[in-house]
């Protein structure tokens, strides 16, 4: 049944309108585009000419035409706008060579330009993951400053000593520092990396001028609303406004590089507390992380963690629900050795517990430095250890072996005393 156009009818007219242009400028594919401009021209034509509308018709118009900004407002969450993106036949990925993997840290070659073994690919989110105090947030720094200061191939240094970094744009996430301790944590890193002074070369400062450039840092200490993840109206959770304003950030490239890395310290700030317990919100947790790895450049993304209180270093050890661990790609444990009474020396393991995409690196050891930075130990410092470790055994069983028979002194003494007089036998 047909009615005349009313008010109403112009206000619906001019909100459908406002959907058809703005799905016209959507992502959707170029069918549903073409639907969306053919009912936004008959809507423009029925209020130019005033002509009597179906109200039903026009009802369902602008309910398809709401769908499509829906859909595309709810791209980065939609499974299905992106399983209709890169739903595809295997094609010639049977047979064509894939691209070689891009990677942010490879083992150590024997050369600078001897890249070896892949370790962390580019576009998968990790873990480095260790108990407080271990150094994990100076490692990660240190790691975005090499990174942003052009690479192993520029200025030969390796992240802890131990691997290879490739050169790009970085942004650094801390969820604990201030700007003053952000500042104060950089200034010590390239300290360590670069030592003032006359040391201090003019290659260095080039390298330091490159990583001014590359390195983008936000400090949010005291800031509310950094989670990750948020939960729907029905209690499901999602990734959050905080998911999508650094995405949103990330997809700002002004030179057209891209993004190598992006890090998240400590992902306690950004995970929210469900995601110690719950798996569905963990598994949000790496979705979010994930989603900031569609950046231009298809960025790696690490989450420092925190391990369990006694954890032994293996991939169990890293805090938070199953899922977490379960859930990256990737992950570095950091554990501290036990300190030695009067051994100067604090080791650390460095171990590659995870790694879906290439085979794991073997451990190493690293030690401590005054300031919390960590290095590769050497055989001197790691014989100094053993040694002083040994003499420590030794001490502690020589004085058990002493209280032990010490122990049986006294009590052999007691029972002496306890024994009834011997029976005079005059």
């Amino acid at each position: 049944m047909e009615h005349d156009v009313t008010d109403d009818t112009d206000d619906r007219i001019a909100r459908a309108l406002d959907l058809a242009g703005m799905a016209g400028d959507s992502s959707a594919d170029d069918l549903r585009r073409a639907r969306v401009q053919r009912l936004a021209d008959e809507l423009a034509a029925a209020a130019a000419d005033g002509r009597p509308l179906d109200l039903a018709a026009l009802a369902e118009a602008e309910r398809a035409l709401a769908e499509v900004v829906r859909d595309d407002d709810g791209d980065r969450n939609d499974a299905t706008h992106r399983l209709r993106e890169r739903l595809r036949t295997a094609g010639d990925w049977l047979e064509q060579q894939p691209d070689r993997m891009r990677c942010i840290l490879r083992q150590r070659g024997a050369t600078i330009r001897d890249h070896g073994v892949p370790v962390m690919p580019r576009g998968i989110a990790g873990i480095l993951a260790a108990s407080g105090g271990t150094g994990k947030t100076m490692a990660a720094l240190e790691l975005a400053i090499l990174i942003a200061a052009g690479g192993t191939e520029a200025h030969g240094l390796y992240w802890l000593g131990c691997f290879h970094v490739a050169a790009g744009r970085v942004l650094y996430v801390n969820g604990e520092d201030s700007p003053g301790s952000m500042h104060r944590r950089i200034y010590n890193a390239a300290e360590r990396l670069w030592p003032r002074g006359e040391a201090r070369t003019d290659d260095a400062h080039r390298y330091l001028d490159a990583a001014a450039r590359n390195l983008h840092v936000a400090p949010l200490a005291g800031t509310m609303g950094m989670a990750l993840v948020e939960h729907d109206d029905t209690g499901a959770p999602r990734p959050s406004a905080m998911a999508h304003a650094l995405s949103e950030r990330l997809d700002l490239d002004p030179d057209g590089e891209g993004w190598a890395l992006v890090v998240l310290d400590p992902l306690a700030r950004f995970a929210g507390g469900d995601a110690e317990t719950d798996n569905a919100a963990a598994t949000v947790v790496v979705q979010a992380a994930e989603l900031l790895t569609e950046a231009p450049g298809n960025p790696a993304v690490l989450l420092t963690h925190h391990t369990r209180k006694g954890g032994s270093g293996e991939a169990d050890a890293i805090r938070g629900a199953s899922a977490l661990h379960d859930g990256v790609r990737w992950a570095m444990t950091l554990h501290r050795q036990d300190r030695v009474e009067g051994c100067p020396i604090e080791l650390v393991t460095l171990r590659h517990v995870k790694s879906n995409e290439t085979p794991t690196a073997p451990p190493h050891t690293l030690t401590r430095q005054e300031g919390g930075g960590l290095r590769l130990a050497t055989d001197d410092e790691t014989d100094s250890y053993s040694a002083a470790q040994a003499a420590a055994e030794r001490e502690r069983i020589a004085e058990r072996t002493a209280n032990q028979t010490a122990g049986r002194k006294a009590g052999k003494a007691r029972a002496e005393r306890d024994l009834p007089p011997r029976p005079d036998l005059d």
